[in-house]
């Protein structure tokens, strides 16, 4: 444990230093180099409570801001990813989320607080570049949301930073990149990240500052639908991606019925 607090910090203090010198002492070369260090630290589950103590959630919000795009960008957002838990392996138990640990529990609840703090501007910076050219950037930003979204508490938080406008739009990406052979097998993959459960989130007016998913989900269902015709080998992603949206947004619906 001490070792790994210790490469912590050290890599910390690298990010730190490249966050005050971007484009001055430091490259962006350099960055992304320091960016990666903190996306396979962030890939450890060990390490993640002291990236985020030592400040790691505000360097990746400053990276993420900045432009133009680059190799920054997609290590950055890997590290968002990490962070917010995607991709952990573990037993699902009956409610179909992973068992953990009560220290665990506790872990990915104050990371979860950290992460959709209004104040770290972290979603705030993740949301927009879910219309990033680079497709490895709007997956990783699509497996981020989708993972904090699943948790009730962060939902509130995920939408007031427009997350599942953010969502929706790597759905649509998707959906016209299913057209573009090249990019298929990609864009399957990709779409089927934004498992977002609808149940609990803004659907109209009567919300303070909604996201009116009413309107925003059925061009996405339409998008998808057309591509399906035209790619059958990748229909069942195209399937898979519509049940997860159509069947809490239809459960919604009848409950307020």
């Amino acid at each position: 444990p001490r070792v790994l607090e210790a490469l912590v910090a050290a890599t910390c203090d690298a990010a730190r230093a490249c966050d005050k010198g971007l484009g001055e002492c430091c490259d962006s070369e350099t960055a992304a180099v320091t960016a990666f260090a903190v996306s396979n630290l962030a890939a450890l589950s060990g390490a993640r409570v002291e990236l985020v103590r030592q400040g790691a959630i505000s360097v990746l919000a400053k990276w993420l801001e900045a432009r133009p795009l680059s190799e920054l960008h997609r290590h950055a957002s890997s590290a968002a990813q990490q962070l917010a838990g995607a991709g952990d392996e573990g037993k699902a138990g009956p409610s179909g989320y992973l068992e953990m640990r009560d220290e665990d529990v506790f872990a990915r609840g104050w990371l979860d607080a950290k992460l959709t703090d209004a104040n770290s501007r972290l979603l705030a910076a993740l949301a927009p570049l879910s219309r990033a050219p680079v497709a490895a950037i709007r997956g990783h930003v699509a497996a981020a949301l989708s993972e904090l979204v699943r948790r009730p508490p962060n939902r509130a938080a995920v939408v007031e930073a427009r997350g599942v406008g953010a969502l929706l739009d790597v759905l649509h990406r998707c959906a016209v990149d299913l057209l573009a052979p090249p990019r298929r097998v990609e864009a399957a993959e990709t779409g089927l990240q934004p498992s977002v459960k609808l149940r609990g989130l803004p659907m109209d007016s009567r919300c303070p500052r909604p996201e009116r998913l009413d309107v925003l989900l059925p061009p996405a269902i339409v998008c998808l639908v057309r591509a399906a015709r035209v790619s059958a080998l990748c229909l069942r992603c195209v399937a898979a991606a519509l049940w997860r949206f159509v069947l809490p947004f239809v459960s919604l619906r009848q409950s307020r019925c």
